[in-house]
């Protein structure tokens, strides 16, 4: 039989661990989202109470990131209602997320907008530089010729590369070369800097300007002209990605006429 001090011991012990299980750090599962608002897996009983601040992480590249903050709204039992917060990052919330404790020095609206915002939704490259990332790799794709650029011009397959520089999360420049050759007939050189504006899920936007230097038979023409189009990346390994891009050119001043021309690109991005 057990002693009477064990006992006490044994009892103490148990009453110390009830006491503590509300105070350790919650994680909770969004389980329904309709935009900045979700309703959370968890409620008064996991410690949650209305004003109560979370980091929001999601799962991207084999790892949680964490993107934006919420607020609690609304507060039951076993669950809660969440709201981003207006100072924080404007990404939609997604059934699966996580949320944790946000770590605030004081919960207001004023604290939080001092504090530094968690990184965008967006690919990031290399972090160890002084700028957001660098990264390069090869393109391959389809050379598409518009208008009256197609009575000399055919669809053919194209070849490049693209460097660039992310200054921002959600912003870079980066500049592209395309070689495209038909036969003994014509052979395309494209040179692209652009600007790149990334939106929500792997998104992206390209806007700039473009070189292009035709060699017909034996001339060759130099133009200047303006190209933009849109694109998609996705990981598939630690900093490598693949991009899948669309972009549209306009050279007013091609030979004696305009030139336009589609380019559809997968890109290897290191």
């Amino acid at each position: 039989m057990h002693s009477m001090p064990s006992r006490r011991l044994y009892w103490m012990f148990l009453c110390i661990l009830i006491i503590r299980q509300p105070l350790l750090p919650q994680q909770a599962k969004i389980i329904k989202a309709i935009g900045r608002i979700a309703v959370i897996d968890a409620g008064i009983s996991a410690g949650i109470r209305v004003g109560n601040y979370f980091t929001v992480y999601r799962h991207v590249g084999a790892r949680w990131k964490p993107f934006t903050y919420v607020q609690v709204t609304k507060s039951s039992p076993r669950l809660a209602r969440v709201e981003l917060v207006p100072v924080a990052p404007k990404i939609n919330l997604q059934t699966g997320d996580r949320v944790l404790p946000a770590k605030l020095s004081k919960k207001t609206r004023e604290s939080l907008s001092r504090m530094n915002q968690p990184e965008l939704l967006v690919p990031k490259r290399n972090s160890s530089t002084g700028i957001k990332g660098v990264y390069l790799g090869p393109s391959t794709g389809l050379f598409m010729p518009l208008g009256e650029m197609e009575d000399v011009f055919e669809t053919t397959y194209s070849y490049g590369g693209v460097l660039g520089l992310q200054f921002r999360p959600d912003l870079d420049v980066n500049a592209r070369f395309l070689y495209t050759v038909h036969g003994d007939e014509w052979s395309l050189w494209n040179i692209q800097l652009l600007g790149r504006r990334y939106a929500q899920d792997g998104f992206m936007f390209d806007l700039g300007y473009g070189i292009l230097y035709p060699q017909i038979w034996e001339g060759g023409y130099i133009s200047l002209g303006f190209c933009g189009g849109l694109g998609y990346t996705f990981p598939i390994a630690y900093n490598t990605w693949f991009e899948f891009g669309v972009l549209y050119s306009y050279y007013p001043h091609f030979i004696r006429n305009t030139a336009q021309f589609i380019t559809m690109e997968l890109r290897l991005i290191l």
